[in-house]
Parts: C-alpha cells; structure tokens; sequence
C-alpha cells in the first residue's frame, strides 16, 4: 500500500504544476519520514548532500558549458560547409551532410535540442533549396538532433550514470558505436528518399579540391572539439571532468580568437545560462537519488522485485516490458523527467536480474531519443516546427510530425539491434584502459 501511496503523491504534485525536482523532493522525504520518523528527515538531506559531494559531478556544467559555447560561436555555419562542399554535388547530399553535422554537433554539445536549434535554421533552409519535402526538410534536423543524448558528451548519460552507479567514462563511450549506426541509417535513409522519391536532387556546383581545403582548414577548429574530448575519455588519460575542463577552455579560445563570433559581452550570459541549467540537472539528480534511496528504504523496490521474480517474468520479457512502459510515458512526458522518475525504480530490479547497465543505459538513451519524436511533447519537433513558423513556411500542426517518423522506426530498429546484440554498446567500454 505504500507503494502506491508514494507514486499517488507523486503524481498528484506533478498534475498541480510542481517543478518535477520538488515533486521527486518531497515525495521521498515523505516516505522517509513516514518509515523512520524524525531519522528520516536526517537522512533525506544526508542523501542529497551525498548525492552532489562528488567531483565527478563538475563535468555537467562542463559539458554544458562547451555545447553552449560552440552553439553561441556558431560553428553549425562552418561544419555544413565543410561536409556540403565534400558532398553537396551528389544527388541527396546535402541530406547526408546535415546528419554528419547534427553528429558532429552532439559530440561537443551533449543537448538534443540545442543540437535541433543550433542546426534547424540552416538545416531546412539547405534542404529546400535544394529540393527536399517540407516534412523531411522538418524532420531530417529534428531526428539527428537527438542524436545529442546518445554520443559523447550527453549530460542525460552522466544522469543515467549517477543515479545507477555506472562509470561515466563506460557510459559515455557506450553511446558511440549505437550513434555511429544511427548516422549511418539516417544517411541512408536520406540517400533512398531522393533516389526513391525524386527529393534533393538539386544539387550544387561540384567544389574544387582548393574550395574544400579552405571548408575544411575552417571547419577544423570545430572538429578539434570532439576530438579532444573522445580521446580524452577514451584514453584514461585524464578523467572526465579534467577532458571537459580541457574541452571548455579550448571552445571558448576557438570561438572567441578564432572564429570571433563570441565577445567578451556574450561570456557572461553564456555562463549564466550554463550554470542555471547546470544546477537544475544537478537538483533533479540529487532528488531523484532521495526518491531512489526512500523507494528502497520504503521497501517498494522489494515488493515489485518479488512481483516479477515470483511469477518468473524472465529477462527479455523485463526488457521489452520497461522499454515499451517507457514508449508510452515518451508521448506524455520529455526525455529528463522519464530518466529521474523511472530509473530509481527500474535500477534494482535491473540489478536482480543482473544485465548490463551499460547495455540497459543504451537502450534507455535511444527510448528517450524517441520521446523526442512523440507528440505531442516531443522537444526536438517542437524546436524544428518553431524555426519552421519562424522562417515562414506553410506548416500545419503535422507536418514536422509526419516528417519523422522514418526517423523514429530507424531509432526502434538500432534499439532492437542493441538489445539482440549488446555487444555494440558493451565492447568499446570493454577496450578502455
């Protein structure tokens, strides 16, 4: 019973518009108090104060300050000319280079839609141009902006990591290989619709050999980013938090000496920005883990564990279950309140069963891609049909919607591949030193 008397607060608080983090707050310091009384209260805040007493932690608003950085100083303009001067010549091209800048993007910003923002005007102006439909041309930029969550740096893995106690480092160069197949699906895709359907065959003058030497010495400044920080964790030369640091000082040299598209009167309020965002994702953790431990301590964990063990629901069953559970709670709710709600749940069951958490890590990041497709919150589609209505184009409440969801059966098709094969998520972890 109380069990369900936690998850009917819970909700109830989030259904009269309190703050996801608040909700999460409240609700475990309730239980807490509920089981042990004035002890209890000590411990929720020992548990917080515990949950953010970490070093490890200083890399969230590192990451999000280098994704920010890059976003402001505009380096979206300078990766596209770069892979459209490489192949804007051939038929579905320029389709191949907004997914390779979208991807490129991911690996220095760690944001979906900032990844969805930074390339979208760009994205669909180039897609148009050169002959694409308005709804791939919405949801080309939409989808590949998701690729944010999955490929290094993500701050939703280093959530994932601190609510599950998984390395960061694993975790992060986890999403590599899963992310590298969805760029290769979605450039396919993109190559086949204009084979198939006649989309994107206008085509740009082939560029010279000199033309894309001068794309690319100004493209190369943006590619040093991702660079330095997937060595870098892949390495084991430093840590995490020591490769973003690095990362952080590096993309504000380039776009403030190099490209010189930041000043120094935008710094502050890109630090503003970074460290307000930075300190929500910090708060929703440290609630999420009060939540997590109360669950435990309450002894709900050990009821839906004996629900499940007791009937034998075997692992693949669990799998599928959560993965579709979380399909559904995709169209009602954005990808970070799925992560903080769902996974001090999900983790000690998942632990019972004894999967991977690298590979269940994967798998939850690609659902959460998806809730980023689902209407009707989907961010990443919301964000695209915004620029969209921005640019004056003549949308209707479906159109970016329509143009995803090629996208989204790619993304379900590298999730099953994922769960058959775990393998593609586990062995580069398996490498690291």
């Amino acid at each position: 019973m109380l069990a369900v008397w936690v998850h009917v607060l819970l909700f109830a608080l989030l259904l009269l518009g309190m703050p996801l983090g608040v909700a999460m707050g409240l609700s475990g310091t309730w239980l807490l108090y509920h089981v042990a009384g004035d002890a209890g209260l000590v411990l929720a805040a020992k548990t917080m104060f515990d949950a953010l007493n970490d070093y490890t932690y200083l890399v969230i608003p590192l990451f999000v300050m280098v994704g920010a950085i890059m976003v402001k100083g505009g380096v979206a303009d300078d990766l596209f000319e770069f892979f459209d001067s490489m192949l804007g010549h051939i038929p579905g091209g320029v389709g191949v280079a907004v997914v390779l800048t979208a991807a490129v993007l991911a690996a220095m910003s760690g944001s979906s839609v900032g990844v969805a923002a930074a390339i979208g005007p760009m994205a669909v102006a180039n897609l148009q141009k050169r002959g694409y439909s308005l709804e791939l041309s919405l949801g080309l930029p939409a989808s590949a902006g998701g690729l944010g969550i999955l490929i290094p740096p993500s701050v939703g893995v280093i959530a994932y990591s601190a609510l599950t106690g998984v390395s960061p480092a694993k975790m992060l160069i986890a999403g590599v290989v899963p992310g590298l197949l969805c760029v290769v699906l979605f450039t396919a895709y993109s190559m086949w619709a204009c084979w198939r359907t006649g989309q994107g065959k206008s085509v740009r003058e082939r560029r010279t050999w000199s033309q894309r030497w001068k794309a690319f010495k100004r493209a190369f400044w943006a590619l040093s980013i991702p660079v330095i920080l997937l060595g870098g964790i892949y390495s084991g030369i430093t840590t995490i938090t020591e490769v973003a640091a690095v990362a952080c000082v590096w993309a504000l040299i380039v776009c403030m000496f190099v490209y010189r598209r930041m000043t120094w009167r935008d710094l502050l309020p890109t630090l503003r920005h970074g460290l307000s965002l930075s300190a929500m994702v910090m708060f929703l953790i440290a609630t999420a883990l009060l939540l997590g431990n109360a669950i435990t301590v309450g002894g709900v964990t050990e009821i839906l564990a004996r629900a499940l063990f007791g009937h034998e629901v075997p692992l693949w069953a669990f799998i599928v279950i959560t993965m579709v559970w979380l399909l559904i709670l995709g169209i009602a709710l954005e990808g970070a309140s799925m992560l903080f709600l769902t996974i001090p749940v999900v983790a000690p069951l998942l632990a019972g069963y004894g999967y991977d958490f690298i590979a269940y890590g994967v798998l939850y990041l690609l659902n959460v891609e998806l809730s980023l497709l689902s209407p009707p919150v989907g961010l990443t589609v919301q964000t695209m049909e915004r620029i969209g209505r921005q640019m004056g184009l003549p949308l209707t409440a479906s159109t970016a919607w329509r143009g995803c969801i090629p996208f989204f059966a790619l993304y379900v098709v590298v999730m099953i591949l994922v769960a058959v094969f775990p393998g593609l998520a586990t062995w580069l972890p398996s490498t690291m030193k």
